[in-house]
């Protein structure tokens, strides 16, 4: 499974940038200051494009491969690191000390737009659930529901 390990790798990279917290905050302000909000791309139409694309399988009542379940569980990753960012090392935060160097975090705003994608997402997996007939699509499902649970409901 290395060559899956590596093709993985380099889309959690893609969707760690295309979800990089400053990126989410510059959405969000750059929708409250346009003045023509017409032709603004919007945070929620980017994470609504970033679902689509990452669990189009869902949305055309396909199975899933394991590439692409691997790349779906990292989806739940990157968003679950924005909504409970972990604590950073002590060397990591001498690092920024040191080079003076922030650490950006998701706006409150940027939160609850994620958290309203989990939301739409998991009703889109539950409307999924019933029509899979492929056995490992559907235990897949049924993980990333109890994932998303978790992650909008950290205490359980």
């Amino acid at each position: 499974s290395g060559m899956i390990d590596r093709i993985v790798g380099a889309q959690a990279r893609v969707l760690n940038t295309v979800l990089d917290e400053g990126r989410l905050n510059r959405l969000l302000e750059g929708e409250a200051i346009a003045s023509d909000k017409s032709n603004v791309y919007t945070l929620s139409s980017m994470l609504d494009d970033v679902r689509h694309g990452v669990w189009s399988e869902i949305y055309a009542g396909q199975a899933i491969d394991a590439f692409r379940r691997e790349l779906q569980m990292e989806y739940l990753t990157v968003i679950e690191r924005r909504l409970n960012p972990p604590e950073e090392s002590a060397q990591v935060q001498a690092q920024r000390r040191q080079f003076n160097i922030p650490r950006i975090l998701a706006s409150d705003d940027a939160k609850s737009e994620l958290r309203g994608t989990l939301v739409t997402l998991r009703n889109d997996l539950r409307s999924a659930q019933g029509r899979s007939s492929d056995r490992a699509t559907s235990l897949h499902i049924a993980g990333a529901i109890k994932r998303i649970d978790d992650i909008l409901d950290p205490k359980k």
